[in-house]
């Protein structure tokens, strides 16, 4: 979710007054939306992956065109209309590391 977005500014509303622990238990409820929104995600395009050389090989295509496509977004001043969102490319990346477990993983 972008910071902008209402439901993320309505958690932290009148943060001074409210403790620690329900900062806390904010943040993480956040998180947990966010973790199944990545594993959704990489639920698609792992799904998308497996699915056949056909597809596999239209998948990794439009990943590489979004990396391509968003080299200059790391510059200190992005075009913002040729580059996506900073939580597109974050999503994005987490998809490609899950993508890896089965390699990398700690077995």
């Amino acid at each position: 979710l972008p910071m902008e977005n209402p439901s993320v500014t309505g958690s932290f509303q009148n943060a001074a007054t409210r403790t620690t622990t329900d900062i806390n238990a904010t943040i993480e409820r956040l998180r947990r939306q966010l973790r199944i929104y990545q594993d959704t995600a990489h639920s698609l395009v792992r799904a998308l992956v497996l699915a056949g050389p056909a597809a596999r090989k239209q998948v990794m295509q439009w990943i590489a065109d979004a990396l391509i496509v968003n080299f200059s977004a790391t510059a200190i001043r992005p075009d913002r209309t040729k580059v996506s969102h900073a939580q597109t490319l974050l999503n994005l990346c987490v998809v490609l590391l899950k993508l890896c477990d089965p390699f990398l993983g700690d077995k």
